[in-house]
């Protein structure tokens, strides 16, 4: 039997759609998004370290506080802060927004722009309170600071979502 040419239609290369290439494009915002939490949680993990490296120096009443794991904390959130910019306007260059991506990027700025930061300010800020006070001051201060940090995370979140909520409907 003879197949016709209309059951199997032949088409040139410049006629089919460059389907693996589009499905291939949806990864790259994702993997700058991905960027963002990883620079997130890097940024949350010095700050622990910090946090251990001053209650280590405490402890051993070593004068010298290594405050270099909090540098490192703050700078990966300003790193992050290119990846943040960078996977909405990627996505929107190569037409692949999803709704996926925009969950993750809520995630990523949760995580990178919400406690990072929080925990950042409370580490950097409470671990150096001087030991001259007494402990019962210093624990009414920590848990001052702790809900500081909270409230400075929340409200910098509701800016930044108002902000992009506002450019989105305007």
């Amino acid at each position: 039997m003879e197949e016709s040419l209309e059951t199997y239609p032949k088409r040139r290369r410049e006629d089919q759609s460059s389907r693996r290439l589009r499905k291939g494009m949806y990864v790259l915002p994702s993997l700058f998004t991905t960027a963002n939490v990883a620079l997130g949680c890097f940024a949350i993990m010095q700050v622990i370290h910090g946090i251990v490296q001053c209650a280590i120096a405490k402890a051993t009443h070593n004068p010298v506080l290594e405050a270099w794991h909090f540098d490192n904390a703050a700078k990966a959130i300003g790193f992050a802060v290119l990846f943040d910019g960078l996977d909405g306007r990627i996505a929107r260059m190569t037409h692949t927004t999803s709704d996926f991506g925009r969950e993750l990027d809520s995630l990523a700025d949760v995580i990178t722009f919400g406690i990072a930061p929080a925990l950042l300010a409370w580490g950097w800020g409470f671990q150096q309170i001087s030991a001259d006070f007494s402990p019962e001051v210093v624990t009414k201060l920590t848990h001052l600071g702790t809900i500081a940090s909270f409230l400075l995370a929340g409200l910098a979140r509701n800016i930044l979502w108002g902000c992009r909520f506002r450019l989105r409907r305007g």
